[in-house]
């Protein structure tokens, strides 16, 4: 995560991550069953502004996780994990 300080990008923060997980085991109690789950990698991505409108105090910012959508199984009980969300925040200070 970087916050731009001063300049024309002053009030600017950009931020960016990624989550890599090596190939494991499945979880299964049953031995009969020969689960391997493969690597994966997800990204994520923020955006977000401080600064003054119209007089006002404002900050709003952009965060994406599972930028691509990768689609994969996690945890103990193999289960899909949640598809890209995107999240929109704002707010004024009076």
């Amino acid at each position: 995560k970087y916050s731009f300080t001063a300049g024309r990008l002053k009030g600017l923060t950009v931020g960016a991550g990624g989550r890599y997980v090596g190939p494991t085991e499945g979880a299964t109690h049953q031995t009969i069953f020969d689960i391997h789950m493969p690597s994966y990698t997800i990204y994520d991505l923020s955006l977000g502004y401080t600064g003054q409108v119209l007089g006002q105090k404002v900050s709003v910012s952009v965060v994406a996780e599972n930028l691509a959508n990768h689609i994969y199984l996690q945890g103990q009980n193999n289960v899909f994990a949640d598809p890209r969300k995107i999240y929109f925040n704002a707010a004024i200070r009076f």
